[in-house]
């Protein structure tokens, strides 16, 4: 079981534009690419959560947010695209 764990940041002057939502579906999809068995994400603010939140990821223990790969590919085969 592979897991990987990231955390980001979006200067405040670039926030509000998308650009997290966009690098975080790009890194997900490279990681699970990769046969990464779950993403872990400890996120630095409540945006970064929501963003988090928004692309399937569950809140764990410790402001932890978790994505595994089986519920990834189930987003992926009923058409919900991370957005």
């Amino acid at each position: 079981m592979e897991l990987c764990g990231i955390t980001y940041h979006i200067i405040d002057k670039f926030q509000d534009r998308g650009i997290g939502q966009l690098v975080l579906r790009f890194v997900i999809d490279d990681l699970f690419s990769e046969n990464i068995d779950r993403i872990r994400i400890l996120p630095t603010n409540e945006k970064s959560a929501h963003i988090a939140q928004k692309n399937g990821f569950i809140k764990k223990a410790s402001g932890i947010y978790e994505l595994k790969a089986l519920d990834y590919q189930e987003m992926q085969s009923h058409g919900k695209k991370i957005s």
